[in-house]
């Protein structure tokens, strides 16, 4: 799969920059600062949404945050097993969506700060890994527990980092062809199903623009950035597990998990042996949880 990845690098690096590919500037205009720093009060277009509408307020909350695509439904299989012992609110991502970081960090945030008993659970992939450890680090006393897969907080280290702002670049018959040739890369076949239309129409070039620059660059860096300016293990790092993915194609993930552990006193790495970089799908989280003894002690069913 690495192979492939330098491969295709190659091949969409030199695409990308020839004026040729690039797309017309009357397409896509450009946005104004308004369009990445004002946020209004109420985020119409990233939201956290109940998995099970039939969850009750008795179980414990866990955030689930996902990767690029913003969509939780790759998670679907993941949700329905944790979701026998805990009320499972997944983050959703419009492909419109213009938040910043620092936007999803708040909306964490207030997440936490509403559910039953003012901490949440959390268990977050790849990008969605950047807004969990910023919740985490600047809000330690609202997070109960941190499930941690492949952190994109080795993005700026990772040979991805140097074509994913590129690719929006391609023109749209071509930007809309790639899907066959990133997805077996990133997880396992058919992992994409769940997204419906596929992955194009869940992340159109300038929504790919957008997360590329304001989410994952932005994002890795101020956690980082937090993450040297630590004194002390959080009072959740002993509950922190960090799982990479050991055949992930994408980004360095298990030599992220052994550094993040090395800031985080106390946090665990797991590897999952043989997995794709998109672990929602391909691995069992309950038994992460399970193994690591983040789960409630007795699974809470609805009251009739």
């Amino acid at each position: 799969a690495r192979d492939k990845l330098s491969m295709m690098l190659s091949l969409l690096t030199v695409l990308a920059s020839t004026s040729a590919f690039a797309p017309r500037a009357t397409r896509n205009p450009p946005r104004t600062r308004r369009h990445f720093t004002e946020v209004p009060e109420t985020l119409e277009t990233a939201r956290f949404v109940r998995v099970d509408p039939e969850s009750t307020d008795d179980k414990p909350v866990l955030l689930a945050l996902g990767g690029l695509d913003g969509s939780p439904r790759v998670g679907a299989t993941n949700w329905k097993r944790l979701g026998e012992w805990f009320d499972v609110r997944a983050l959703v991502l419009d492909p419109s969506d213009r938040s910043s970081h620092g936007d999803l960090v708040r909306l964490a945030a207030a997440a936490a700060a509403a559910a039953p008993d003012g901490q949440v659970h959390i268990v977050a992939e790849s990008m969605g890994a950047l807004a969990a450890l910023g919740l985490a680090l600047a809000r330690p006393e609202r997070v109960a527990s941190l499930v941690l897969c492949n952190s994109a907080s080795s993005y700026a280290r990772a040979p991805v980092s140097r074509i994913t702002g590129l690719l929006p670049r391609l023109p749209t018959r071509v930007y809309e062809t790639l899907a066959p040739v990133v997805t077996p890369i990133m997880g396992r076949p058919g992992w994409t199903a769940a997204l419906g239309e596929g992955l194009a129409a869940a992340l159109p070039r300038e929504t790919l623009t957008h997360r590329e620059k304001a989410l994952l660059r932005t994002g890795a860096a101020s956690v980082n950035d937090a993450l040297k300016r630590l004194k002390a293990p959080p009072r959740w790092a002993s509950n922190c597990v960090l799982v990479a993915s050991e055949n992930d194609a994408v980004l360095p993930s298990v030599r992220e998990a052994r550094r993040l552990a090395q800031l985080i006193p106390g946090a665990t790495v797991r590897v999952e042996r043989g997995a794709p970089h998109v672990l929602f799908d391909a691995a069992n989280l309950l038994d992460v949880f399970a193994d690591n003894k983040l789960l409630p002690s007795a699974p809470r069913q609805a009251s009739n």
